[in-house]
Parts: structure tokens; sequence; C-alpha cells
């Protein structure tokens, strides 16, 4: 299935994770929207972005709180969680679901691929915003960045992942195997 990034508070794994490359899905407070058409496993680098608002005023027509964009595209539009609020004080895994907060799901929900760069934001992204950003890598000082993984970092001893944003907290690796940060051979991503 593929969960590329999830966050958990208090007694709820689905606070908000993004996951199922195959067919993307969103949950956030618990509540999970539907899997989508939109597939990202095709083997190629892809530049995704999703952006939820709990009001469901995401767009001036009002078709849905939800938006998931690749390549800078809108490619998927919906209500999921309309009205729900994240909690505070969770916790962050990139590459797989939790089941409670820093309670990782199995292989089946493991990310099988790679990631470039990881921002969560506190505010909604308009499309021209997600455009803007998608040939850059992340800085941590963007406006509103709550999480800031840059997966380049220059440090050839890895052993935690750097947040460069305000918040400057830091990522541990885990799993077998145990995930690393390497330089993309072959393809790379678009904001190489």
């Amino acid at each position: 299935m593929g969960c590329p990034f999830s966050y958990a508070a208090g007694d709820i794994g689905g606070a908000f994770t993004f996951s199922n490359t195959k067919a993307w899905m969103l949950c956030v407070a618990g509540e999970c929207g539907p899997m989508t058409a939109i597939s990202a496993n095709d083997g190629q680098w892809h530049h995704v972005a999703v952006t939820w608002d709990a009001s469901g005023e995401t767009d001036e027509t009002g078709h849905g709180n939800t938006i998931i964009y690749m390549n800078g595209n809108k490619v998927w539009q919906g209500d999921v969680a309309k009205g729900k609020m994240i909690a505070n004080g969770g916790t962050v895994v990139i590459g797989n679901a939790q089941t409670a907060p820093g309670t990782v799901g199995g292989a089946a929900t493991a990310l099988n691929g790679q990631l470039s760069d990881v921002i969560w934001y506190n505010r909604v992204l308009s499309k021209v915003d997600i455009q803007g950003k998608m040939m850059s890598h992340v800085k941590g000082n963007e406006a509103g960045a709550m999480l800031a993984f840059a997966m380049t970092q220059p440090d050839d001893e890895l052993t935690t992942l750097k947040d460069f944003s305000p918040s400057q907290a830091v990522g541990v690796f885990k799993g077998e195997p145990s995930p690393s940060l390497v330089v993309p051979m072959g393809s790379k991503p678009i904001n190489w």
C-alpha cells in the first residue's frame, strides 16, 4: 500500500495520514476519505502535495476541503473529515502508517520507494504556492512550515533526520531494513 506520511495524536493513529501510492487516500482525525483513482507507483519521480482545510473552503467554488496535486496539477478534490480538528503533540512517521502514536504499521503499510523532501505547513497552500515550491528543496523558513525534512542533508554519517523548520524536531531512523539517505541514481526528483 505504501504510506509516505503519518501523523498520530492522542488515541488516533490516522490523525493525518496520506497513504496508498496505488490509490491515494487521506485520513484526518481518524476519518478516511475514499481511495482515489490517482496513483504514483509508476517508477517515476512525482511531486505530490495534499491540502486539507477543516472548514471545507479550499476554493471559491466549494468543491471540497481536500485537494491532491501531482507535479503541480490538481488531480483530485473532495471532502475528507470536514469540520474535524487535528490534535497537537503527536508523532510523525515518514514512510509508514501508525496504528497509534509511535506504533508503526507493518510491511503492508511501509512505503516501498524514495522520498526527496517532506514539509508540513500549518496553512493551506494554493496551487500557485505548490507550483512555486516544487522546483526547490525544503529550506525550513517557508511561511507556515511546521516540519521541514530535507532528504538531501550533507552529513555522510546520518543517524537522525534534521527538521529545518522553526520547531527543529529530530527524526530517528527506524525499521528493518533501516532507511537511508542517499543521492538518487539514474532518475532524479524534478527539484534536483
